[in-house]
């Protein structure tokens, strides 16, 4: 069993959804995948320009998700 882990941060300025890469590079220097059977984390790339089939699935879902986040804009207080 593997579980994917993503770092998604909310701008209360620009009240916007956005994946954050950058904060996974830093956070998950040893990749963001956790490998439950093999009690090790791993990274979606396993070289030869191959990825991992479940990743790459749901990278390119993923912005949906977040866009999906943004327009539910109506849920957060707005300033006066």
């Amino acid at each position: 069993m593997s579980e994917y882990h993503f770092i998604v941060k909310f701008d209360s300025k620009t009240t916007e959804w956005s994946w954050d890469v950058d904060t996974e590079q830093t956070k998950f220097d040893d990749g963001t995948i956790w490998d439950a059977d093999a009690q090790e984390w791993r990274f979606d790339y396993k070289g030869d320009g191959e990825y991992d089939a479940v990743a790459e699935t749901i990278n390119d879902y993923f912005p949906q998700a977040i866009e999906l986040l943004n327009n539910l804009k109506y849920l957060v207080p707005q300033k006066a």
